[in-house]
């Protein structure tokens, strides 16, 4: 009996300790919802995105396309419990705008680092809070500007969050690229 009683002693700590976790996860937070392997349209890798998103439940996108004049532009709104997570706005342009630094720049931070090594012809940079792109299309349009916001402190660690943002711009810009019929690369 004993041998019984010491074989089921382990389950029952073991279940004690599960049900303790699930418990606490639940007060806690967390991250109830699937990454999305897509934003707005673009497939993206889920470490990626991951870092990017906050605990919550549910995750809802929503991409619109809009005429302006004689060029389109796209908004993408990625929302986590009804609060905005991710936000990028891309619009068309008849050239490549040059990348402005320093006093050229009217909205100049000494904290904007240009975003190296892109898998696109164009510009990039991040700061702390935003990360913009210019991107050769060659489509419809000769370029694609993009402007993704950070709307949560998500990672909260600045340099982490920076990495993330350049990530997600780099994976980003060639998937909207190719949804927007570019032939530029």
């Amino acid at each position: 009996m004993t041998v019984t009683h010491l074989a089921r002693r382990p389950t029952a700590c073991a279940t004690a300790v599960a049900a303790a976790l699930l418990a606490l996860s639940g007060c806690a937070g967390g991250r109830d919802y699937a990454v999305p392997k897509e934003i707005c349209g673009v497939r993206m890798s889920e470490d990626v995105v991951e870092p990017l998103l906050p605990d919550g439940d549910e995750v809802e996108q929503e991409r619109e396309r809009r005429p302006f004049r004689d060029r389109h532009f796209v908004n993408c709104d990625v929302d986590v419990d009804g609060k905005g997570a991710l936000y990028v706005k891309v619009s068309e342009s008849h050239h490549l705008p040059k990348l402005r630094r320093g006093k050229d720049n009217p909205e100049h931070n000494d904290d904007v680092e240009e975003i190296e090594d892109l898998p696109f012809s164009g510009w990039a940079t991040v700061s702390d809070d935003t990360v913009s792109a210019a991107a050769e299309c060659g489509g419809e349009a000769e370029a694609l500007v993009f402007h993704f916001p950070f709307q949560t402190d998500n990672p909260e660690d600045l340099k982490e969050r920076r990495a993330a943002g350049a990530r997600f711009i780099k994976e980003f810009v060639p998937g909207e690229q190719k949804k927007e019929g570019s032939t530029a690369r």
